[in-house]
Order: structure tokens, then sequence, then C-alpha cells
């Protein structure tokens, strides 16, 4: 699809299976609700309050630019190596600024990654982000069928058309209307 080769429809889409596979990643290592909570508060992970907001945001943008595209030139494997790189990087990205952010050193960030619990939350991280990056694929794929399903269907068929040309009065107009058959006439006796 087009959207997935302009830059708007590559980010609008990464942004809400960043969003998804970053809080899935935490929620994931951190099953306990309130290690869950120290955790994010400990590593800069306030805005995730911001999470609904941001998310809704780029659902719609996807969602308006999925149904506002006819091309589908782009295939998966396309479209899912665009999602998948965007939001690797862009999650490796924010763990970096939101613990720099949170006053941590560049030192601190090689001791969190090496080690175990930093390790795996970064991997199980990294592996949720290609994980939901399919997922998006074929989110926006199924809506886009769907959006050219519901479009075809609303479009009018010739006979629309022609009924459009007959007078009101005409009786072939009437019974169509009534019966949302065709016309039909008695059957024939050999």
């Amino acid at each position: 699809m087009r959207h997935f080769r302009s830059l708007p429809g590559v980010i609008s889409w990464s942004i809400v299976g960043l969003l998804v596979g970053h809080q899935l990643a935490y929620a994931f290592v951190f099953r306990d609700p309130h290690v869950l909570a120290h955790a994010l508060a400990d590593t800069g992970h306030t805005w995730l309050a911001l999470l609904p907001i941001l998310g809704g945001v780029a659902l719609a943008i996807s969602l308006v630019r999925t149904i506002n595209t006819r091309d589908e030139s782009s295939s998966f494997r396309h479209r899912a190596a665009a999602l998948i790189v965007v939001q690797l990087v862009a999650y490796v990205a924010i763990e970096i600024v939101e613990r720099l952010a949170h006053g941590a050193l560049p030192s601190d960030l090689l001791a969190e990654i090496t080690s175990l619990q930093g390790a795996l939350l970064f991997f199980v991280g990294l592996l949720l982000q290609v994980a939901t990056a399919l997922g998006v694929v074929l989110l926006s794929r199924g809506i886009a069928r769907a959006a050219r399903y519901l479009l075809r269907a609303a479009r009018p068929t010739e006979s629309h058309r022609t009924e459009r040309l007959l007078p009101a009065s005409d009786p072939r107009r009437i019974v169509r209307a009534l019966s949302l058959q065709p016309v039909r006439g008695p059957p024939l006796l050999a």
C-alpha cells in the first residue's frame, strides 16, 4: 500500500505498534503490578500516561490513511520490513532517551543492559516490536480490504444507474422499489 511508502504512513502505523509493544514488554517482564509501576517510575516512563492519547491519534491517522489509499503495490514483506526497522530503531532510541532524561549516565545504561533483568527486558522488547510490527501490517491490510469492500458495495450498480433514468411513474421502477428483485414474467408453459 502506498501509505507504507510514505513517511507519515510508516510513522503513524509504527507509533501504534511501538506503543503497544513497549507496554507489553514491560508488562511481560514485570508481571507484578507494583514492581511494574516501580520499574516504570525508575526508568523515566511517566510519559506513558499519555499512551491512550498518543495511541488514539496515531491509530486515527493510520486508519484514515489506510482507507484513503487504493494502491496495493507494496508487498507484505516490504511493509513489514519498513515497520520493523522503524519500530526497532525507535524502541532503542526511546529506551535510551527515557533513561538519560531520568538522570542515568551512559555507564548506567551499559550496566543495565548487561544485567540479567535489563537484558531480558531489552530482548523481549525487541521481539515484541517485531511481533507488533507484523500484527500492525496484518491489521492495516484487513482495514484496507474492508474499506475497499465497503466502497465497492456502496457504488451504484448498472441497474441502479438505468433505474434513475426511468420516470418515477414507470411500473418497472415501482415494482423494483417494492420487491428489490428484478421484474420477472410468469413461467412459460410447455
